[in-house]
């Protein structure tokens, strides 16, 4: 290393190392995780790589070849369901996507490419492949390095020092290569560089070491004490508001747990550092005058190498939660301390930060300010273009009004002039027109006492006169009258044509006017200058996390589940969904899955519609009807025709077979008894009328007493005699009283007319026994009998007088 360069140093110097004394040109850093454990192994890598990459892409550090040994275990397929080996998966995937461009190569170590996250193996250009003998291995190897089948029997059967290169670095043909012998033997005894070294290189490095002991102890601090910072830059913290308890409330009113409790729990107070920038612009030149705040809130633990003012929020906490809840100058509960980055240990670091935060501020309150120039309009700053052109209209629009405005006022006094001259031309033509009617009645009273005279024979030279000079007057008038008539008519045409000019001059305007929004907007960029940003506030905020393992029991086992969270607002990493590995940031409703106690998101976490509790889809079923979804423990009904599963609100049974269950579409309902039937008992409880075709319940079901057939109501008569029902076809009716009756009942017919008589309507001759109506018995008049027509008799008398008797009286 760059400090000590040749000798051991203890793993713990990684955390508080600069990325320039990870990587220097000429030497190589070994990062030794032997013993560790797994969290700690996983932890340190995914922090060094996340502190390499930011550092070489903002050049901090020279171009370098990053060696992973082992790398399925840091970048594998499996395991992701760990919080903390998909965040290292993540750091690598992204190491090996970006970091080549800025000059971080990544070299791949392992002997199961089949472990190996399937990015990071797309990723690499080129293969070098010696034996492998796992069938899924080899297969792995000879497709991502674009091996034909043929190269798998190779790859069995290569010696010890062969190879076979393969991708970018070889041209088409695959290279079989043979790695030469070491030059030092395997387990031979080592050697301490430092016996190599001058006495006085050994002291200067000597107090290069003490001096970064020093600096670490410094950093590290005591205990639940929190690093020593510069007077420059406070420190505060924020509240625990979502502690372990509060956090274990709320899973107990998930109906999915049984119980649940905490097995262990850390609380590390993680440096954030809030700043808050004022900007107050005036400009002349455009005038414009801008003021802005903005609030960053970015995570300063020492894995952060470079400070990003992008940042809006660190550990789930965003710098407006921060104002809004608002900080304490000590801390409400006792937890360790993370140790911050290098960069706000030292007094000239801060002062640096300031200014690139200024720098920052003016590089993100710079924006463009439109110009439009015949309008003389600026752009306001942050204002869109949409709204500027809003803008614009409106104030296109407003001096529409004021010139439309100017050109009716310049012919407003012409148009007056006009208007004035016409009413003053009609009201000397009405007193005209009025005057000539007056002398009009004149002349004609004039005539008749000129008639009245001449035969009177009285003189007429006098009303002749008179006849004479009211006349010319008249004639002068109604000259006067016309020339007044043509005036007014051009004086309207006049005012006509002022109108018309005066609206073409307006359209022409508004034409004009509108035409300014086609007109180029011309860019100014508006920057606020470094003097008119002032930082008003810079301090590092200990936001409190909570990492703690719960155990959950659940449908009678139990699973322990590791959570990490900040204790602010309750956001964080509450592990992966195991569908579709989204990470799950909230304990929003139901999180596992009570069957298999696997761990979901919300899309993918069904709840089941009558007990409540969280179930994947593997172990939930959902009713066709209703669409409500039910975990297996909620039996379903099976539908006896279609083997649908129902649940029980949509299960219907027939009112015959009530031991076997149906869905709605294989049940049917009787419109008249409301009963349900399956298809085969539907059958059975209705019937077809014989007559019209209409479906009968049982109810409405009524047979005919003498074909045996069913028919409905109206298809059926009640005998007036029996009482029976019967179909019309074996009824009749009687022409006399209405009634009907069955053919059980012999109808009988007049000898008359024929019509068909009931034996309440039947009567019968008393001389001859025939059968009659009431309309063809006859009466003798003489010993009152009803006989029939037939047995009727007319008698004449003296050979005028008739006289219709009985049989009998007649031959008396």
């Amino acid at each position: 290393m760059v400090f000590n360069p040749g000798a051991d140093i203890d793993i713990s110097a990684i955390e508080g190392a600069k990325p320039e004394d990870l990587v220097s040109q000429m030497q190589c850093t070994i990062v030794n995780l032997r013993g560790l454990p797994a969290q700690d192994q996983y932890s340190i890598v995914g922090r060094l790589l996340n502190k390499l990459l930011e550092a070489i892409m903002v050049m901090q550090i020279p171009p370098f070849y990053l060696v992973l040994d082992e790398a399925h275990l840091f970048a594998g397929r499996t395991r992701q369901k760990d919080p903390l080996v998909k965040e290292t998966l993540d750091v690598v995937r992204r190491f090996a996507q970006e970091g080549r461009k800025f000059g971080a190569n990544l070299i791949v170590l392992t002997q199961r490419p089949q472990l190996l996250d399937m990015t990071v193996r797309s990723l690499s250009a080129t293969w070098v492949i010696h034996q492998l003998t796992d069938p899924n291995d080899v297969r792995i190897a000879v497709e991502s390095g674009g091996l034909s089948n043929e190269w798998a029997y190779e790859i069995n059967w290569l010696e010890p020092g062969d190879a076979i290169i393969t991708g970018d670095v070889v041209e088409r043909v695959p290279l079989h290569v043979k790695i030469r012998c070491r030059e030092t033997r395997h387990g031979a005894p080592g050697f301490n560089p430092l016996d190599f070294v001058s006495p006085e290189e050994r002291e200067r490095m000597r107090k290069r070491m003490a001096a970064l002991k020093d600096r670490l102890i410094k950093m590290r601090g005591a205990p639940g004490v929190p690093p020593s910072l510069p007077p420059s830059l406070p420190a505060t913290y924020m509240p625990v508001r979502v502690d372990e308890k509060s956090l274990l409330e709320t899973l107990k009113e998930n109906k999915t747990l049984d119980h649940a409790e905490v097995v262990k729990s850390d609380l590390r107070y993680m440096p954030a550092l809030f700043a808050e920038v004022t900007v107050n612009s005036v400009r002349r030149m455009p005038s414009l005058e801008f003021k802005e705040r903005l609030r960053r809130l970015v995570p300063a633990d020492s894995s952060v190498s470079i400070v990003d003012w992008r940042h809006e929020s660190a550990y789930g906490l965003t710098a407006n939660e921060v104002v809004q809840i608002g900080t304490s100058p000590s801390p409400s509960r006792e937890g360790r301390h993370e140790m911050p980055t290098s960069a706000l240990f030292e007094g000239s670091s801060i002062e640096g930060l300031k200014g690139l935060l200024k720098t920052y501020a003016m590089s993100k309150l710079t924006q463009n300010v439109y110009y439009h120039k015949e309008l003389g309009e600026y752009s306001r700053p942050g204002e869109s273009v949409e709204e500027y052109k809003k803008r614009l209209k409106a104030k296109i629009d407003e001096i529409k009004n004021n010139r439309a405005s100017d050109i009716r006022s310049s012919y407003s006094s012409k148009i007056k002039d006009v208007e004035s001259s016409i009413k003053a031309a009609k009201e000397e033509y009405e007193s005209l027109d009025k005057l000539v009617a007056g002398i009009k009645d004149e002349i004609r009273s004039l005539n008749r006492e000129r008639i009245k005279a001449e035969r009177e024979g009285r003189s007429l030279l006098k009303l002749s006169e008179q006849i004479q000079t009211r006349e010319v007057r008249l004639t002068r008038l109604e000259k006067r009258i016309m020339e007044l008539g043509s005036k007014i008519n051009n004086l309207r045409k006049e005012g006509e044509l002022l109108e018309r000019q005066m609206r073409e001059e307006i359209s022409k305007m508004q034409s004009e006017v509108e035409s300014l929004m086609e007109a180029p907007l011309q860019t100014m960029v508006f920057q606020p200058r470094h003097d008119e940003v002032e930082v008003e506030v810079m301090q590092v905020v200990w936001v409190p996390t909570i990492e703690a393992l719960y155990r959950f029991y659940f449908d009678g086992m139990s699973k322990d589940f590791r959570f990490g969270w900040n204790a602010v607002n309750g956001r964080g990493v509450f592990g992966s969904c195991a569908e579709c590995g989204a990470t799950i940031e909230s304990l929003d409703g139901p999180l596992i899955c009570f069957k298999c106690g696997e761990m979901y998101c919300p899309p993918h976490l069904k709840v089941c519609s009558l007990c409540g509790r969280g179930v994947c889809s593997d172990h939930v079923w959902s009713c066709p009807n209703c669409g409500k979804l039910y975990c297996i423990d909620e039996k379903p009904h099976i539908c006896s025709s279609c083997g649908r599963k129902l649940c029980a609100g949509c299960v219907y049974r027939c009112n015959e077979c009530i031991d076997k269950t149906y869905c709605k579409v294989h049940i049917k309902e009787c419109k008249v008894c409301k009963n349900l039937y399956c298809a085969d008992h539907y059958g059975a409880h209705t019937k077809k009328c014989s007559g019209c075709g209409k479906e009968l319940c049982v109810l409405e079901q009524v047979k005919c007493k003498v074909c045996g057939k069913v028919f409905c109501e109206e298809c059926t008569v009640k005998c007036s005699e029996c009482g029976g029902d019967v179909c019309k076809s074996h009824s009749w009716q009687c022409s006399a009283c209405g009634k009907v009756f069955c053919i059980m009942e012999p109808p009988s017919k007049c000898t008359v007319c024929g019509k068909i008589l009931c034996k309440s309507d039947k009567l019968a001759c008393t001389l001859c026994g025939a059968t009659l109506c009431a309309a063809h018995v006859n009466m003798c008049p003489e010993c009152r009998r009803e006989v029939c027509p037939n047995c009727m008799v007319e008698l004449r008398r003296f050979g005028v007088f008739k006289k219709r008797l009985c049989r009998i009286c007649a031959n008396k």
